[in-house]
């Protein structure tokens, strides 16, 4: 009777199980049941394919693809490839992972297993093998295990058990046959393994015994299916996946098998693999996610769904995976990897459904508000306006023809709905009937715009309406509308009348604007830092506090202390941040809408949180004024993409402990790892604690990942490096934190989530270590060094101060010695400048007298003695200025290939009567053929010439000259010796300094200046020679030593200068001067010379050829030149207040004088004195004393040329003006004086009159400028030019005589063929027969 009850029991229990099954439903899933989130190639996934999925102990999301293992942090991937590096996998095609007891991750590939240590972020192959050395190998398809053994399944092979206590494999063979699908291992320690068309069996020995469920009828379950996933729960069921028929639950106690599903949409469900989360099943298949209520019973199954962003991203779903905080991810084969968080219903979202008539009517979700009855009105600039019923989460569109579908605005006023359109104006809706009952427009009501944003109800039943065209209010009681004209007439975005009734106005791009509640002004905001003239929103919170939203400079309080609207800073590193949107919760949080999401800011403690749509949110980019809270706390927000909706304290945080990890370390711009080249990791940085740094590795870079993926973008981090940082960081919105330049010492980075109440905190130490050069050691071998260089310093400095002080003292016995050199030399030279003028004045009437020869011989001798003496002054005079001219400017050498021994000859025979008076005995030896060399032969003349002399003054009887060539040929070498006293060696080298003279071999005959040899060893040293004294006891030997050859690199002085007059007693010869011509006939001379006994002696000599004109300075020249006309001046140098070079150019820069030719007089004799002289635009240039023979030559040549020039150019038709021109100044005048006759050649009357207009200038001045260039009157150069004009025109044109008359200003053709026979010597028609011809 018992059995037959319990029978009865099990049938029944049987029975109604049966029924309960059998009336369970298969629904199709809805969108709004889950919010899948998806990742796949484009966010980094190696490849679309993944087969597995694995959580770590760290936190860590692994993925295993068909290419490539990948690692998630919840923002980036990192992938892991077959060989890219030495401790890379060794197969891509990853089947299974699994994490042992000791962290290792067990990855299984089509070509073996691989372990991974997380420790080192290396992978090795699994090369243990079993006692008969058989290896895992093959396709690796599934992998689990406990704390004592891991259990491998190979496709092709069967079972491997790894001991991890005893490091041992062995191989376990099954008869139900090689082919494992699945393995799990029960809350009992049972393992389950799910064969290939062979049902399920279990162990619970470590396959020493191996056992196969039964069903009620014996026979083995499922057999003959292939299991894919096996799952269990408390009380004995048990939930099997198969890949043939779908799911199946199994009951342990009574041994029922039943089918829960197996088809949707009238097709067989393939199934992959399930996962039990709670209450729910999760079965991944090839047509769709099959979600099972173990509790309801209801079974529910999920696709892709186009037209939902949230949906799957692919049918074909292969794998199934819980994260530890309880979310969902789901590998697909095509579309990557689908992420389902565990809290999905934070934020609902809305969005239009083609395939639901309840859901959203428009995307575009504008403003919002709320009716008595609770109900949520929405408008929507894309499908007009409607109801929201959030007890059934139902959307219904009011149809109205009447009414706009772009909707600006909605408000209740007086119970009615007024409805703010585009280009419509409002329109009034009863929200009981849904009927449209009264309009306002600009046509019938006076609203000066019918493009209406915003509308609000104020205190006193009006109405203020913000439009295109400013601020209007609206007056039921009277139905009038008025303009506001006190603000500007401009877009109104926002209206506000806060709890005073004070009306605030936002005018876009412009200001916001407030009317106090006594109405006396309206009050401006902006500028001053105020960021106001943006402003699209308007919100007074439950404080009383005024927030303005602008559309891209985030957001402002008012401040009632200071008036003024203060940029608020929620330090959330947006930049640019446009908030469009603003309500309150019913905690006193303020929830905004943004262009980046949803932000919280909480007053209280001045905190900020964001949300983005990888929290969950329909799109980021919210509409403006589109924030609602309702009665029931539950808080709408507007976007571009639909309807947001959500609770607040179901996002408040409890407290993350999400973990907070490194996963990236950069020194100097380069990843490392702990296998990277000179790493300061010996391990993964993610399992790094601790790292020391060297002192060129203190700029490095951390990246920072916290491994929670349900708020995977939006995590912020704060950061403090302990003992360098004086606060906390705000963390980049890329996770990195860098610091550059770490100066050495140790350190503890901290990190922290700053909502998690110190929970979750990351920690690091870093040690920077000391350069070498600045440890201890270091310091003790830098200090030793340092003592030892001070000791050697201070040594160094006694010694230099000793020294110093005896160069101080040589230096200043050189300075005195220096200044009384150039002290002597100054002397010296002033004196021979001074004296070659009056010696001028003494030499040219001296030799006057001598020329003249009518006296008697006495006087003839006493002449001579004069001249004489007069020419050696002459001679000392001209060594003082050429030594001095090297000394200053130095000699410019000019190097001619001449003949040695000639020279020499010719200086030797110069002396020959001198010692043969003296009774001399002298000889000269030269060589037989001859020598050539290059030297300048002035100047070697001087050197051969002081030595000879300085010889013959100082010998007893003997004076000896030799010349001689080198070996080789390259230098010649001259001796002169004589046999006076001989000169001590330690004198011997100081005989070539200016003036010493050594007292021990002088006498009161012998006088001397001690100027000759230091002129001459000048000059030997300008050749590149050597001028020095022998070393021999019995004579003095001089020994002058230059090189034969020379280059062009190595000559001195280019070009000979303009010949300079000997300044010896000879003179050039006057028949080598050409014949002067008639010269004399009418030409002016002005004379200017401040010594007045030389003015007098040239104007006596000039005089007999010109008229002379004489002044003793140049300003009186100045005012002569003003009052006469003059041909030519010649003037001194040095002279006051005016020099002759200033005297020069003011002469030449004049353009009535400039024409006239100048010849410059001087004592001078530098370079660079002529240098000047020319530049000043001196037409001649010559040295005192001069010859006046050579001075009249030079005026002569001067006055010849400007004679020929203009007679050239007058006489020939084709003479250009520039042979006229002297100078730049009279050039451009010319060229002038040419273009004003050219402009008026056919005026016959043009004449001198209309010629001095053109030119600026007086007709006496014109008169006086052309005569002194072209010696012609101005009427007669206007008729030459005519002429010269008619010759160019007759040889260049084919014109008869009698046209070209007329074509040049002629008025008879008669006078003009006698004025062009007069000018060239030909008649017109022979000129152009012979042009022709």
């Amino acid at each position: 009777m018992c059995g037959v009850i319990t029978m009865n029991a099990k049938c029944i229990h049987r029975v109604i199980l049966i029924l309960i099954l059998s009336l369970q439903a298969v629904l199709p899933g809805q969108s709004s049941d889950y919010i899948f989130r998806h990742y796949d190639t484009n966010d980094g996934l190696s490849q679309n394919s993944v087969f597995s999925i694995l959580q770590d102990k760290t936190g860590f999301m692994w993925f295993g693809t068909r290419c490539g293992l990948n690692r998630f942090d919840g923002r980036s991937f990192k992938v892991y490839h077959r060989g890219r590096l030495p401790y890379s996998p060794g197969n891509d095609h990853i089947n299974a992972l699994y994490e042992g007891p000791d962290n290792e991750l067990w990855i299984g590939t089509e070509q073996g297993l691989y372990v991974y240590s997380t420790l080192n972020d290396s992978f090795r192959r699994f090369d243990v093998r079993t006692a008969s050395g058989q290896a895992v190998g093959g396709n690796v398809n599934a992998i689990t295990g406990n704390d004592r053994y891991i259990y491998i399944s190979s496709t092709t092979e069967g079972i491997y058990v790894y001991d991890i206590r005893r490091r041992r494999l062995t191989f376990k063979s099954i008869d139900a046959g090689p082919s494992v699908f699945s393995m799990v291992i029960d809350g009992k320690g049972v393992l389950w393994v799910g064969y290939y068309r062979s049902g399920i069996q279990y162990t619970r020995d470590n396959f020493r015994t191996v056992h196969a469920p039964r069903d009620t009828e014996g026979r083995r379950v499922l057999d003959g299916l292939t299991v894919t996933g096996v799952t269990f729960s408390d009380d004995g069921r048990m939930w099997i996946s198969t890949m043939e028929k779908g799911l199946f639950l199994y009951d342990m106690r009574t041994h029922e098998v039943v089918s829960i599903v197996d088809s949707y949409k009238g097709g067989k469900l393939y199934a992959h693999s399930l996962l039990k989360a709670d209450n729910e099943l999760f079965m991944p298949t090839e047509t769709a996610l099959v979600v099972h209520n173990v509790r309801t019973g209801v079974t529910q199954c999920y696709d892709y769904e186009p037209t939902d962003p949230f949906s799957l991203s692919d049918v074909h779903l292969q794998t199934a995976y819980r994260d530890r905080d309880g979310g969902i991810w789901i590998g697909s084969y095509f579309g990557g990897i689908n992420y389902l968080p565990r809290i999905n219903n934070t934020f609902t979202n809305y969005f239009p459904r083609v395939d639901i008539a309840t859901s959203l009517f428009g995307r575009r979700v504008h403003q919002m508000v709320e009716d008595s009855q609770g109900r949520i009105w929405i408008g929507t600039e894309d499908g007009g306006i409607g109801w929201f019923d959030p007890v059934n989460a139902r959307f219904r569109q009011l149809n109205l023809s009447d009414l706009s579908d772009n909707v600006q605005g909605l408000n209740i006023v007086g119970g009615m709905l007024w409805v703010d359109t585009f280009q419509e104006g409002v329109t009034i809706v009863n929200p009981a009937t849904g009927k449209v009952v009264g309009r306002l427009t600009d046509k019938e009501n006076g609203l000066n715009d019918a493009n209406v944003f915003i509308c609000r109800e104020l205190h006193d039943g009006r109405v203020a309406i913000g439009n295109f065209g400013g601020l209007n209010i609206w007056n039921p009681a009277t139905r009038q509308m008025t303009s506001v004209t006190d603000i500007p007439k401009k877009i109104v975005y926002a209206v506000l009348e806060d709890h005073q009734h004070n009306l605030w106005v936002a005018v876009y791009n412009d200001a916001i604007y407030m009317l106090p509640a006594d109405g006396r002004a309206w009050k401006k905001f902006s500028g001053n830092g105020q960021k106001t003239d943006d402003t699209v929103c308007l919100f007074e919170d439950s404080r009383g506090g005024i927030w303005a939203a602008t559309n891209g400079n985030g957001v402002s309080r008012y401040n009632t202390g200071t008036k003024r609207f203060d940029v608020m800073d929620f330090s959330l590193n947006k930049s640019r941040l446009a908030v469009v949107s603003i309500s309150e919760d019913h905690n006193g949080r303020l929830w905004m809408g943004t262009n980046e999401g949803l932000l919280c800011y909480n007053p209280v403690n001045q905190s900020a949180r964001s949300f983005t749509t990888a929290n969950g949110l329909l799109d980021n980019n919210f509409s403006y004024s589109s924030a609602l809270c309702s009665r029931t706390g539950r808080m709408y927000f507007g976007s571009q993409s639909g309807l947001t909706s959500f609770v607040p304290e179901s996002l408040d945080s409890q407290g993350s402990t999400d973990n907070i990890i490194a996963t990236e370390l950069i020194i100097n711009g380069q990843t490392m790892d702990n296998s990277s080249k000179d790493s300061p990791l010996t391990h993964s940085i993610t399992a790094t604690r601790k790292i020391e740094l060297g002192y060129r590795q203190n700029s490095f870079a951390l990246k920072m990942s916290v491994l929670s993926y349900r708020e995977t973008q939006n995590r912020e981090l704060v950061y403090m490096l302990q003992g360098f940082d004086k606060g906390w960081q705000q963390l980049y919105n890329d996770n990195y934190i860098r610091y550059t330049n770490l100066p050495a010492g140790s350190f503890r980075l901290m990190v922290k989530d700053p909502y998690s109440n110190g929970k979750n905190v990351y920690s690091l130490d870093i040690v920077v270590r000391q350069p070498w050069w600045n440890t201890w050691w270091a310091w003790t071998v830098w200090l030793s060094v340092a003592g030892a260089a001070l000791w050697f310093v201070y040594r160094y400095v006694v010694q230099r101060s000793e020294m110093l002080r005896r160069i101080a003292m040589s230096k200043f016995e050189f300075e005195k010695e220096k200044e009384l050199y150039l002290s002597k030399i100054t002397f010296f030279t002033n004196v021979a400048h001074e004296i070659r003028t009056p010696l001028a004045l003494i030499k040219a009437p001296l030799k006057d007298i001598i020329d003249r020869k009518d006296y008697d011989r006495e006087t003839g001798n006493d002449l001579t003695i004069m001249d004489k003496n007069v020419s050696r002054l002459l001679n000392l005079a001209n060594q003082l200025l050429d030594f001095r001219k090297a000394e200053k400017d130095g000699l410019k050498l000019n190097l001619e290939y001449s003949d040695i021994s000639l020279l020499i000859n010719e200086v030797y025979i110069r002396f020959t009567s001198l010692m043969d008076k003296r009774d001399i005995s002298h000889s000269l030896s030269l060589p037989e053929h001859g020598l050539w060399a290059y030297v300048d032969k002035e100047s070697f003349t001087k050197i051969i010439s002081n030595l000879i002399n300085n010889a013959v003054k100082y010998c007893d009887r003997t004076v000896g000259v030799t010349l001689t060539a080198d070996e080789g040929g390259k230098y010649f070498t001259v001796r002169v010796c004589n046999d006076g006293k001989v000169i001590p060696k330690p004198l011997r080298g100081k005989l070539f300094k200016p003036f010493f003279r050594v007292e021990s071999v002088t006498t009161a005959s012998t006088t001397g200046t001690g100027i000759g040899l230091a002129l001459a060893n000048t000059l030997a040293e300008l050749h590149e020679g050597v001028l020095r004294m022998d070393d021999r006891e019995d004579l003095n030997v001089f020994v002058l030593r230059i090189p034969v050859g020379s280059s062009p690199s190595i000559s001195y002085g280019g070009s000979r200068e303009e010949p300079e007059m000997k300044r010896t007693e000879e003179e050039p010869a006057g028949e080598d001067q050409p014949d002067s011509g008639d010269t004399t006939k009418h030409y002016t001379i002005l004379v200017v010379e401040d010594n007045i006994d030389l003015l007098h002696y040239e104007k006596r000599h000039l005089k007999k050829k010109w008229q002379v004109i004489t002044a003793d300075n140049g300003q009186k020249a100045l005012d002569i030149l003003r009052q006469s006309d003059v041909d030519l001046i010649v003037s001194d140098v040095m002279m006051e207040p005016i020099d002759g070079f200033e005297f020069c150019k003011r002469v030449k820069a004049d353009i009535n004088y400039s024409h006239i030719p100048f010849v410059l007089l001087t004592a001078l004799t530098l370079d660079s004195a002529k240098v000047k002289g020319m530049e000043s635009g001196a037409d001649y240039y010559i040295e005192k004393p001069f010859s006046m023979e050579y001075l009249v030559c030079v005026i002569e040549n001067l006055l010849r040329s400007r004679e020929d020039v203009r007679h050239a150019y007058a006489s020939s038709p084709f003479t250009d003006r520039k042979t006229v021109a002297l100078s730049k100044v009279d050039e451009e005048f010319v060229r002038k004086l040419e273009k004003a006759v050219a402009e008026n050649l056919t005026d016959s009357d043009f004449g001198i009159t209309q010629l001095a207009d053109i030119m600026c200038m007086s007709r006496t001045n014109l008169n006086r400028k052309i005569k002194g260039i072209f010696d012609l009157t101005p009427n007669n150069y206007i008729k030459i030019e005519r002429l010269k004009k008619a010759a160019q025109l007759m040889k260049e044109e084919d014109v008869k005589v009698n046209e070209v008359c007329y074509m040049v200003g002629f008025s008879s053709p008669s006078y003009f063929t006698q004025c062009f026979q007069k000018q060239f010597g030909l008649l017109p028609k022979d000129f152009i027969s012979h042009g022709q011809g």
